[in-house]
């Protein structure tokens, strides 16, 4: 299953996961950036760093396994030459793939804003639509908010992690 988790860096580069999933954001991250466009604040998508998912895929893409498999769909389908040509387009695309980081203070106004608002109008977030509950979002929230506030004192960056 796939998951969000907040992972921190300090000015050296070291990295730190906060081991908790985060099931409100990653299930109604769709809901949460529409609310934030609405609110005028950073979306929530633009916190959540897929780099590691994309370097799996690079692995895939270099291993002998992704080789055969190309090897077998060119001998029964042909186009040995265009084949090639998107695989290496496609290694290409998933090779030094960097992890983008971020202030705390984007993602701690953008909670702050989702908080006040579902606090004011919890009607608004349609539990019908979404995998979660307003109430993981509120719990994501709340587990956030101390741990930037922290990351903010310690002049750390921040990304919201995408793991499967």
């Amino acid at each position: 299953m796939m998951t969000l988790w907040l992972i921190l860096r300090d000015r050296d580069g070291n990295e730190t996961a906060v081991e908790e999933d985060l099931p409100g954001f990653f299930f109604a991250e769709e809901t949460l950036d529409d609310q934030c466009d609405a609110l005028g604040v950073t979306r929530i998508s633009e916190f959540v760093d897929s780099t590691e998912l994309v370097e799996d895929m690079g692995d895939f893409l270099h291993s002998d396994e992704f080789d055969a498999v190309l090897a077998d769909f060119i001998e029964e389908n042909g186009h040995a030459e265009e084949m090639n040509a998107l695989a290496e387009e496609m290694r290409a695309e998933h090779d030094g793939v960097e992890a983008e980081w971020h202030d705390p203070q984007g993602l701690l106004r953008s909670i702050h804003a989702l908080r006040e608002h579902y606090t004011a109008h919890p009607d608004s977030f349609d539990e019908d639509l979404e995998a979660c509950g307003l109430e993981d979002v509120l719990d994501d929230i709340n587990l956030l908010e101390p741990v930037l506030q922290q990351a903010i004192a310690n002049g750390q960056s921040v990304h919201l992690r995408l793991l499967s």
